[in-house]
């Protein structure tokens, strides 16, 4: 697999924030602000039968109710029970904020270690659209590494902060690792990625295709 760093054209620090994790974003549909977000967090509270991700904070879905595309235990592959719920802030509802509710079929034994992905598909054009020469513009803040999927048929612009490019499947990987070390401990530092992606033109996916053929 091959690997170059792809120059950035700006960066910002804002500040360190633990967030929810190492995050893998996928825009689906710019027009409607449509975009999926892949989590993985370990849980391993003994003897609950639900839980609520992200807990305190919620995903943003402004534009429409977000939706789950899975929720996997990822050693065994096995697929969780799971709903979309508004978020509570002392029991008044947060607009556009929202959990997953997992439930689990028994309460957990001691000792359980599990490791959730969460897929979420969430609605907020305000940071997924096409701006005015035709670039899909994708944004998203996090303290962790994050890891951007371009969408088939696109190529790269440009990215806010400095990235890996890498293949996976057929799939172009922009990955952004702000690993910092203060003294002897390692953070990550919160920061707001912008990603740009443009589409291939026609006749330059038709000239790779026959490339392939060759």
């Amino acid at each position: 697999m091959k690997k170059l760093t792809f120059i950035a054209i700006s960066a910002a620090i804002l500040f360190i924030s633990p967030t929810l994790g190492d995050v893998t974003i996928k825009p689906l549909d710019p027009i409607q602000g449509k975009l999926q977000t892949t989590y993985e967090t370990p849980f391993n509270k003994t003897g609950a039968t639900e839980y609520l991700f992200p807990p305190k904070v919620g995903f943003t879905s402004p534009d429409k109710k977000p939706e789950i595309y899975s929720v996997v235990e990822v050693n065994s592959k096995k697929r969780i029970k799971a709903k979309i719920v508004p978020l509570k802030k002392n029991g008044i509802l947060v607009p556009g904020k929202y959990q997953v509710l997992v439930r689990f079929k028994e309460p957990l034994p001691k000792d359980t270690e599990l490791m959730l992905q969460y897929r979420i598909i969430v609605y907020r054009h305000s940071i997924c659209y096409i701006d005015e020469d035709g670039i899909w513009n994708t944004q998203w803040d996090t303290g962790h590494k994050a890891k951007f999927i371009v969408p088939h048929g696109h190529i790269p612009v440009s990215a806010s902060h400095p990235v890996i490019i890498s293949e996976y499947y057929g799939r172009t990987h922009l990955l952004q690792d702000p690993l910092f070390i203060i003294g002897n401990k390692k953070t990550y530092l919160y920061r707001m990625l912008i990603f740009k992606t443009k589409p291939i033109p026609q006749k330059e996916t038709k000239d790779r295709s026959q490339q392939g053929k060759l």
